[in-house]
């Protein structure tokens, strides 16, 4: 019975002796000490105390390491959180900032669109105004009779100097109106523009061509051209094409 205690507690120093030797919480200088005292001519009652003093110093060592390992790690999960927090607040601040860019970007445009939009209608009524003084009857001056006369009618010669117009839309609606011989093209360009029914809009900017049948297609050039010249007077048909 002696010989086999003496047997495992053999063994027992031996595994605590490779695991001296072995273990990583012992410095290169401190592993040498102990396998010289291992292999010194000591006594074992030496030989044990030494391997009793390492293996506490052995235990010490892991508990320093695993504490320190342990607020190693808290740290890095505060440090983890911290840059989290940072990145998010960073991510907040962009969509803010972007937020606020293309809100102004919207409120500029639809200023933009609002001021064109006006300046457009105050185009209009300028161009309305212009075609009521322009289409405006013009009183002649009295004729004197000559003596002894007897009453006669006076008739004033047309001589073109209006335009009756018949403007066929799209949807073959016809719209008459009577203009000056000497107005412009775009005068009627207008015209069609504020009081064409087919489409939606106020004013309507839908783009179209004005044809004189049956293949007579008026340009931007003709648009500065008066009524006359393009031989629209005394009266004309036109069509309006919309453009695709």
């Amino acid at each position: 019975m002696s010989g086999e205690t003496t047997q495992e507690n053999s063994a027992t120093n031996e595994a605590i002796s490779e695991e001296v030797k072995d273990s990583k919480e012992l410095s290169e200088n401190e592993r040498e000490t102990y396998r010289l005292i291992e292999n010194s001519n000591r006594s074992e009652e030496e030989k044990a105390e030494a391997r009793k003093r390492y293996e506490e110093l052995i235990k010490q060592r892991r508990i320093e390491r695993e504490e320190r390992e342990r607020k190693e790690a808290i740290e890095r999960e505060k440090n983890r959180r911290k840059v989290g927090s940072e990145i998010s607040k960073l991510r907040e601040k962009v969509e803010n900032e972007e937020r606020i860019r293309l809100a102004q970007e919207l409120r500029r445009s639809k200023l933009e669109d609002k001021a064109h939009r006006q300046a457009i209608l105050d185009q209009i009524k300028r161009d309305r105004e212009a075609m009521k003084q322009q289409n405006a009857p013009v009183a002649s001056p009295p004729v004197a009779k000559p003596p002894n006369a007897s009453p006669t009618v006076l008739q004033s010669s047309v001589n073109h100097t209006q335009c009756r117009l018949a403007i066929r839309l799209p949807n073959g609606q016809t719209l008459q109106h009577i203009f000056s011989a000497n107005e412009q093209l775009a005068a009627v360009r207008l015209y069609v523009q504020m009081n064409r029914t087919d489409t939606t809009g106020e004013p309507n900017m839908t783009p179209f061509e004005i044809v004189f049948p049956p293949n007579k297609r008026f340009t931007s050039d003709d648009m500065e051209k008066t009524l006359i010249d393009l031989g629209l007077c005394p009266s004309a048909r036109l069509t309006i094409s919309d453009k695709k």
